[in-house]
């Protein structure tokens, strides 16, 4: 997210906060805290009570979930702009998943109380937050359909193609992913995708350089 921008022109671009008046975002404004999280700490851990929600400003964030065993599954990454910790507010259940820094971070937090008050007075905020719920129920919808239903290739094949963008006619994932951190976040060890990955460079579809990916041309199907 761009640092010339203002915060209320941040806080105006979160889907959150979208075509709340300016009124509004100056009250939301007032209310928020700054905080800064490093690469690897935790904002907070699975089963936690939720005190505040978040707007990230700067950064990205792995939401994640882990067994006793240390296996974590990693729901998805969270990118500037974001916002995150509401629902647990609203619903008063303990937070559903663990959430770290994947480096440094900056933030907004906003405390439960703050947050509800806001909500029982703004009628918009209050349909905002349901279309985020039903995008996020869409999303975990999709990445269950995934899990079930297409092989580990598949569902790498589903991220690598995800994330990859644009530029000069080159198609490149700007996250360097090392390959546990594409098995977190396809349910898969780091074996298999290195095994699938050595496949892809060899058959030309992928070149890899200091951990980032450029795709050289469409990604089969089926491997």
């Amino acid at each position: 997210m761009s640092t010339h921008l203002t915060l209320r022109q941040l806080l105006a671009s979160v889907p959150l906060f979208t075509d709340l008046d300016d009124d509004i975002l100056a009250a939301i404004e007032k209310i928020s805290n700054r905080r800064t999280l490093n690469k690897g700490a935790l904002l907070f851990a699975e089963g936690d009570i939720a005190e505040s929600m978040y707007v990230l400003i700067e950064g990205r964030l792995r939401c994640f979930s882990s067994a006793d065993t240390g296996k974590e599954f990693v729901f998805y990454v969270a990118q500037a702009g974001s916002s995150f910790g509401e629902m647990a507010l609203v619903d008063e259940e303990p937070r559903a998943l663990s959430i770290d820094a994947a480096e440094d971070c900056q933030l907004l937090s906003i405390s439960k109380n703050a947050f509800l008050d806001l909500l029982e007075k703004t009628p918009l905020l209050n349909k905002n937050l349901l279309r985020n719920m039903i995008r996020t129920n869409r999303y975990l919808a999709g990445m269950v359909k995934s899990l079930a239903l297409k092989d580990v290739y598949g569902r790498m094949r589903l991220l690598l193609e995800g994330l990859a963008i644009e530029v000069n006619g080159h198609r490149y994932i700007e996250e360097a992913l090392s390959q546990q951190a594409i098995a977190d976040r396809v349910g898969s060890s780091r074996e298999m995708i290195a095994k699938l990955m050595r496949e892809l460079v060899f058959g030309n579809y992928i070149r890899i350089k200091n951990r980032r990916i450029e795709l050289l041309q469409k990604l089969p199907e089926h491997f």
